[in-house]
């Protein structure tokens, strides 16, 4: 079969078999009970900005740093 020319600057010619459509993706089946993937939490150690608290904002600021939007240290 004669190669085809793409329209892409960057590749020269390519035979048509590889033009061909691929089969559809089928992902694979994922047992969650010997999985090892996924979200892996770990906990932080976290304070509750004082400030932000009396306005009954939920803002939890790393021990040490200053609160990102009041700034109160914490």
């Amino acid at each position: 079969m004669a190669p085809v020319r793409l329209q892409t600057p960057h590749l020269e010619m390519v035979p048509a078999e590889l033009l061909l459509p691929l089969p559809p993706f089928t992902p694979p089946i994922l047992d969650p009970l010997h999985s090892h993937e996924g979200i892996v939490s770990c906990p932080v150690p976290g304070t509750r900005c004082p400030t932000c608290a009396k306005e009954g904002k939920e803002v939890w600021v790393i021990p040490g740093r200053n609160c990102g939007y009041c700034n109160t240290p914490c």
